[in-house]
């Protein structure tokens, strides 16, 4: 075995201002590290050495009890440096292109890397647990059931309200038949109260009574329009009873009237 060399005791002072010094030195290489990208592998690796470097010559020279809470003064996680010192132990002897990872996968055992889930502590923490499932479960199927029956409500409503629309519409359009009936009855009422007018010529009827309304209105103008001393209101009323019963001849339910006579 190599025989190691025995290290000259330091003061207390000492070994602490060179501990901080180590510590503060590996941060940087674990900070520089946490930011390299890929490009940077043999950057990285070269890094993670000289860290464990520091942080073995700091551990070796670091007051016993002060290791850990110094790490922790330092924000150096432990396991960080646990890898980093164990990184250099494997590679003081090689050279940077020939460092190998950081993490060094250990060989497979064929057994699945898939850590199994810790069991309970005792039956008790696993009752409550089963307790607190089956509780969460109930909850939820209650929900559940809720939700159902608001959705059967507002389906029923949903249909009824449908019925409803439709049955009043069937009721609008019974309504609006029965008025068109109506409507068609009280024409051919007054259809058949009209009397015969005995001629073989309606349109020539229609002309005739369109000349009789036009006589009448220029007779009855010559004395009620303001040039010859009538009123203006007069002659207004009498324009608007003109044009009242010639839309009256022109409707085509007269045009049909006197064509059946």
């Amino acid at each position: 075995m190599p025989k190691t060399k025995v290290r000259e005791p330091l003061d207390l002072e000492t070994a602490s201002e060179q501990v901080d010094r180590l510590l503060d030195e590996a941060n940087v290489f674990i900070a520089e590290i946490a930011v390299a990208d890929a490009t940077a592998l043999q950057r990285s690796r070269r890094l993670a050495r000289d860290s464990g470097e520091r942080l073995t010559r700091a551990k070796a020279i670091c007051p016993h009890g002060e290791w850990k809470p110094r790490l922790k003064a330092k924000g150096i996680p432990m396991r960080t440096a646990s890898q980093h010192m164990k990184y250099f132990e494997q590679t003081k002897s090689a050279t940077v292109a020939d460092l190998p990872s950081v993490r060094n996968k250990k060989p497979s055992s064929g057994k699945s890397n898939v850590r199994a889930a810790k069991p309970p502590r005792d039956e008790a923490e696993r009752m409550k647990r089963k307790k607190w499932a089956e509780s969460q479960q109930k909850y939820w199927a209650k929900r559940q059931a809720e939700l159902d029956h608001l959705r059967k409500m507002f389906e029923a409503e949903e249909v009824e309200k449908r019925k409803e629309a439709r049955k009043e519409e069937q009721e609008a359009r019974k309504h609006e038949k029965l008025m068109q009936s109506a409507k068609r009855a009280e024409i051919e009422a007054g259809v058949a109260a009209v009397p015969a007018l005995g001629t073989d010529n309606p349109q020539g009827m229609l002309e005739l009574a369109l000349e009789i309304i036009t006589a009448g209105y220029h007779a009855l103008s010559r004395k009620a329009h303001p040039d010859v001393g009538g009123n203006a209101s007069e002659q207004s009323a009498l324009s608007r009873v003109r044009d009242w019963l010639v839309a009256i001849v022109k409707n085509p339910i007269i045009k049909t009237l006197i064509n059946r006579r």
